[in-house]
């Protein structure tokens, strides 16, 4: 009964790198793709709105 807990585990284990490796390869693809784009640009300017808006709230509109 050892043996397959055992085996079991690993294969647990297995899955969860599986699902790890996966996750990272299409990371690097999303990143790939959006780096050098227009999409880039405005997520960091989106990003840096948020940012503003957070360490001054009151300088926000909820237009923007």
């Amino acid at each position: 009964m050892k043996i397959v807990g055992a085996s079991r585990d690993r294969q647990k284990g297995q899955a969860l790198m599986e699902y790890t490796l996966l996750l990272m390869m299409v990371t690097m693809v999303f990143w790939v793709g959006i780096k050098n784009s227009d999409m880039s640009q405005e997520l960091a300017r989106a990003w840096s709105r948020v940012s503003d808006c957070v360490e001054v709230p009151m300088a926000c509109d909820s237009g923007s």
